[in-house]
């Protein structure tokens, strides 16, 4: 079985759904101003010229755009980089490296890409990227067995989850002991709970299996 770092399928998922990467390890200790003294570095910009005041301007609102601007007069119009080269760069800025390594790798990477390569690898980076594509929409792309697939249903993470359909398709998944998962049965009862019997907000505990507690109070 090919593994989730070298498979570019399962590397274009977890790009594409960078926000709900948990669990996987791949954190960035990275915001908006460590990335942008990195990329004014890859550029061979000072921190103190008109771009680096441009960006500043932006960080708090359209500070991926600001870099896009900046970019797209001084990269190449077209990317040269293959998905699994964007995931393991990605695999190694997450590692924490040296201050020289992590600046050396912005700067090879960077010389690779397009404007609007940059501006996508930054919102994967700050884990924003809104796609306006849910979870399962995303994996229904990729699974081949044409099933309904709840992402999370299982309470896998989602590095697990594309492993399990890389190794054993989108049906052979299973409960796993001491993995939570949302309870499925009780979703209609609930709603008919909360909607005819009480008429008010309920405080909810879901359990592991297909087990809920609800708490409520009568005053009388």
């Amino acid at each position: 079985m090919a593994s989730f770092q070298t498979s570019t399928v399962l590397s274009l998922i977890r790009l594409l759904l960078a926000d709900e990467d948990t669990g996987s390890g791949r954190e960035f200790a990275l915001n908006e101003k460590k990335l942008k003294n990195l990329f004014l570095k890859a550029l061979g910009l000072s921190e103190s010229c008109p771009e680096a005041q441009q960006i500043d301007s932006a960080l708090e609102t359209g500070f991926e755009e600001a870099i896009y601007e900046i970019a797209e007069s001084k990269l190449v119009e077209e990317s040269t980089l293959f998905i699994s080269e964007i995931d393991d760069f990605l695999n190694l800025i997450s590692e924490n490296p040296e201050k020289d390594q992590l600046e050396a790798e912005f700067k090879r990477i960077i010389s690779s890409m397009s404007a609007l390569d940059v501006k996508w690898i930054f919102k994967i980076i700050l884990k924003r990227m809104n796609l306006k594509l849910s979870c399962r929409q995303v994996m229904n792309l990729f699974n081949s067995g044409g099933a309904d697939l709840d992402l999370f249903s299982t309470g896998e993470g989602l590095k697990r989850v594309c492993e399990l359909m890389e190794s054993l398709g989108a049906e052979d998944f299973e409960l796993r002991l001491m993995v939570p998962y949302p309870p499925m049965m009780p979703k209609a009862f609930i709603a008919q709970v909360d909607d005819e019997l009480f008429q008010k907000n309920l405080y909810i505990e879901k359990k592991f299996g297909e087990l809920f507690e609800i708490y409520f109070e009568i005053l009388v």
